[in-house]
C-alpha cells in the first residue's frame, strides 16, 4: 500500500485515500454558525432594497453572504488540510466583499449607520473567526 504524504493533492483514488480521515462536522463550528446568522439579517435587508437593485446589488450580496457559510461547509467536508484551507480562505473573502457592500448600502441610505456598524462588527467577528482556524490549518498542514 502507497504511503500517502501529508498532501498530494485534490483527487481520490483507490492509491491516495488517507488513512487517516477527519471529515468534521461544520454545522458544529462557531463561524459558521454565525454566517448563518448573517445570512439571515442579509436577506431581511435585500427584502427592502429598492426594485432597481433586484439583478445587481440584491444578487450579489445573497451569492457573496450565502458564500460564507456554503465555503465552510464544503471545506469541512473534504479530507485534505489543503483544499480546507482554500475553502476557508474562500469564505474569508466573501467577508470582505460583503463588507463593500454594506458601505455601498449605507453610502446609497438603504441602510442606516447603526444597521452598517452591526453588519459589519458581525462579518468582522466571522473573519476573525476564520484566520484563527485558518493559522491552525496552516500550521498543520506545515508540521
Amino acid at each position: 500500500m502507497k504511503v500517502m504524504k501529508k498532501w498530494e493533492g485534490f483527487r481520490l483514488s483507490k492509491d491516495n485515500i488517507p488513512e487517516k480521515i477527519a471529515v468534521n462536522d461544520f454545522r458544529t463550528l462557531k463561524a459558521y454558525q454565525k454566517s448563518m446568522d448573517l445570512a439571515k439579517e442579509v436577506y431581511n435587508i435585500v427584502k427592502q432594497l429598492p426594485d432597481i437593485e433586484k439583478y445587481a446589488m440584491v444578487n450579489q450580496m445573497i451569492r457573496a453572504c450565502t458564500s460564507i457559510s456554503s465555503n465552510v461547509a464544503e471545506g469541512l467536508s473534504t479530507f485534505y488540510d489543503k483544499k480546507r484551507l482554500v475553502f476557508i480562505s474562500n469564505a474569508i473573502e466573501s467577508c470582505g466583499e460583503m463588507k463593500c457592500w454594506y458601505e455601498h448600502c449605507l453610502n446609497l441610505e438603504y441602510i442606516s449607520k447603526e444597521q452598517f456598524d452591526k453588519l459589519d462588527a458581525d462579518t468582522t467577528e466571522i473573519m476573525r473567526m476564520l484566520l484563527g482556524y485558518a493559522k491552525k490549518l496552516r500550521a498543520e498542514i506545515v508540521s
